[in-house]
């Protein structure tokens, strides 16, 4: 295969792009954080626990967070979604291990409309998506163990 010389020069510069970008990222802490949310399975206690407690230290101690549950399919119970609630509101009180502690208004939770697939509670930072935990049918956050 014979490259032409604007192929090669392309190649080359593409690839010394590649291996600059991820330098940049590392030198430049005033990135954004990414636009797509953080997807945790419930199932898996260690999980779910060290993405609740990312999720706790990444906002301030006077910043809001909202957590909203919802059932998913052939899901009923709307007990089941307060259950979720307060396993999570425990946790991220817990997983802080920063002072100030979270002030308890600071973290508000509600109920939404059941959605397609499986139960979820989707936890809001700054008024954007952060993290998205998700539950198998009629189960709650694992247990330890």
């Amino acid at each position: 295969m014979k490259l032409s010389r604007v192929n090669l020069i392309t190649l080359v510069l593409s690839f010394s792009f590649v291996s600059a970008v991820p330098y940049a990222k590392a030198q430049n802490p005033n990135l954004k954080p990414r636009s797509i949310p953080i997807t945790i399975g419930a199932d898996n206690h260690e999980t779910w626990t060290a993405e609740i407690s990312y999720l706790s230290q990444s906002i301030g101690a006077d910043e809001p967070v909202i957590l909203i549950a919802r059932l998913g399919n052939k899901e009923v119970s709307r007990r089941l979604n307060r259950q979720r609630l307060r396993v999570a509101r425990l946790y991220l009180h817990v997983g802080r291990g920063l002072e100030p502690q979270l002030k308890e208004e600071h973290v508000v939770t509600a109920e939404g409309e059941q959605v397609r697939g499986a139960g979820r509670i989707e936890a809001y930072v700054r008024g954007k998506l952060f993290m998205v935990f998700v539950f198998e049918r009629n189960k709650n956050f694992a247990p330890e163990g």
